[in-house]
């Protein structure tokens, strides 16, 4: 297209270009000198360029510590000293979700978060500073997970007397996060009360045999625990261990009772006029045994209240129970008293 322009046209062209230049300079100079103060007969003093407005530098290395189930600690480093207001901020994710928890005062650096936190939860925290101009960048973001809550106490907590040495205990877990049952005794209702065993988790039964005396009456509590702390005690359970009651006869003069196949039979109730063999009549075995000397007592153990007790020999010939023939006479009933 140049190519076929005549000389007249390429002039008038070149003259509108070099006109459209001189304008577009013109006003970049006329708008350099008046941001500089300058101009005809002007101040040539250079202008200052105003600079944007900025917030407090950031807080740094934000730290979290759990202190319970529903509290965290967190600290921070206070990196400004322009600084009207930190604001901490929480969230369950740690990418998003986060919501202003608290707002606190200039050079602040540590709040304890209470606000309606869960057991056994992780939350993220990040902090800013902020002031009239604006506000920091974001501190890094931290993390912490609440302790677990205390178990809920087990309960339905009972005793049973078993012997004069040992005593049966039972309850309902009422928890799924215990680490351990704790069972205590005592010789008193509302005190005294000592840990005698450590079970583990979801055990429900304990036997105590630990030095338990014959007719006395123990007190019993169980609590749950785990890392968030100890439950509330269970009910108050009591029992009496039974009685022991010795029972001592002289030794029949019959060989046949003394030598092996021999021995002894302990019968005792608390009916009286009671006869051998009926309901209620309790039969205690005491064989002779060789190289020892012939049996003449015997320890029976039984609750409070009043035993009638009758004893017969017995042999190899006559053993109770066989063919060969009965027991011998069955000695006089003699009562005995339990404690």
């Amino acid at each position: 297209m140049i190519a076929s322009l005549s000389l007249r046209e390429w002039n008038f062209q070149s003259l509108i270009v070099r006109a459209l230049l001189k304008v577009v300079l013109t006003i970049s100079v006329v708008g350099l000198l008046s941001a500089c103060g300058g101009g005809d007969g002007g101040d040539s003093t250079p202008a200052t360029v105003p600079i944007a407005p900025s917030g407090p530098i950031a807080p740094s290395s934000l730290a979290a510590t759990s202190t319970s189930s529903s509290s965290i600690s967190l600290s921070w480093i206070d990196n400004s000293n322009d600084e009207t207001n930190f604001v901490v901020q929480r969230s369950l994710t740690a990418g998003s979700g986060f919501a202003n928890v608290a707002m606190l005062g200039a050079n602040i650096t540590s709040y304890a978060d209470t606000a309606g936190l869960s057991a056994s939860t992780t939350y993220y925290y990040r902090v800013y500073a902020t002031n009239s101009d604006g506000d920091s960048e974001f501190s890094n973001v931290t993390i912490s997970t609440t302790d677990a809550s205390p178990p809920i106490a087990p309960s339905s907590l009972a005793a049973t007397t078993t012997s004069s040495s040992s005593i049966s205990l039972s309850w309902i877990d009422n928890s799924n996060d215990e680490t351990n049952f704790v069972v205590q005794r005592s010789l008193t209702a509302g005190s005294g009360f000592a840990t005698i065993a450590m079970l583990g988790a979801n055990i429900t039964s304990y036997s105590d045999t630990a030095g338990l005396s014959a007719s006395t009456t123990y007190y019993y509590q169980v609590y749950a625990t785990n890392s968030g702390g100890d439950s509330e005690f269970s009910n108050v359970t009591i029992s009496t261990t039974d009685a022991s009651i010795q029972v001592s006869w002289n030794a029949s003069l019959a060989t046949a009772v003394n030598r092996s196949g021999g021995g002894y039979r302990v019968y005792y109730s608390s009916s009286s006029g009671f006869n051998t063999g009926e309901v209620g009549v309790t039969e205690i075995d005491v064989p002779y045994i060789s190289g020892v000397s012939a049996p003449t007592s015997v320890l029976i153990e039984v609750g409070s209240g009043t035993y009638y007790v009758r004893v017969a020999a017995y042999s190899a010939l006559n053993a109770p129970g066989t063919s060969g023939g009965s027991t011998s006479t069955v000695t006089p009933q003699i009562t005995l008293t339990a404690p």
